[in-house]
């Protein structure tokens, strides 16, 4: 409501308290890609956590290097497909900062992929897009089959669909837009987008387009 009602936001927090919700979200984020770099360097982490944690902290060059041979089980992405076939794999400990923020499986056990590279690519893309990690998001994209048609779980919530959701429950997170816009500038015209842009988000008939301006949400819109 407060970005809605420009008179109620007025009223609520004004000026100075809309530039302070900016500032604290932005902090957060900063936060955020500053632990992912500090677990980037921490070589007792899993390949998977340390995979995700360049992901976020923007590293194009330890992304590029850990994709180059994925038939290799000895590091990189080779390694995290392989450790993550066992059933009591864990990527990271509770008790580490950085697990809080490390998404490795955003697919949920209920959907199945037969390639695990598929799901992992698109988790990880999730975690990149979250904070603005735009460089990451481009090279992980054409990474995996398709990241347009996954599905994170059984209701059909996919990596668009849950970036916009987002955005519109964090208005002040620029970040979250420009991967949106990221990733549709990425669309090379090959493929049908109509469902996943017009896709309808749970509890209404609006699609993306529709929740981003009943949020007000001028940037997002825009995308």
């Amino acid at each position: 409501n407060l970005l809605v009602c420009k008179s109620w936001q007025s009223f609520v927090i004004g000026e100075e308290g809309l530039a302070r919700w900016k500032s604290d979200s932005e902090s957060m984020v900063a936060k955020k890609i500053s632990i992912a770099k500090s677990a980037a360097k921490d070589i007792s982490l899993s390949w998977t956590a340390r995979i995700c944690a360049w992901a976020i902290a923007n590293d194009t060059a330890a992304l590029i290097a850990a994709f180059e041979n994925p038939d290799d089980e000895s590091s990189g992405i080779g390694a995290a497909l392989a450790e993550q076939e066992d059933e009591d794999f864990v990527p990271i400990g509770r008790d580490h900062p950085f697990f809080r923020y490390c998404f490795c499986d955003m697919v949920d056990e209920d959907v199945c992929y037969d390639d695990q590279m598929y799901s992992f690519s698109a988790s990880i893309a999730y975690n990149a897009a979250l904070v603005g990690s735009t460089g990451a998001l481009r090279l992980i994209e054409p990474l995996s089959a398709d990241l347009w048609t996954v599905s994170f779980d059984q209701k059909g919530d996919g990596l668009l669909n849950s970036l916009v959701q987002v955005a519109c429950a964090n208005p002040t997170l620029d970040c979250v837009v420009e991967s949106i816009s990221t990733i549709l500038s990425n669309y090379d015209g090959k493929r049908d987008l109509g469902n996943m842009l017009h896709q309808r988000h749970r509890g209404g008939n609006g699609n993306h387009l529709h929740l981003a301006a009943a949020r007000d949400h001028a940037g997002l819109v825009k995308a």
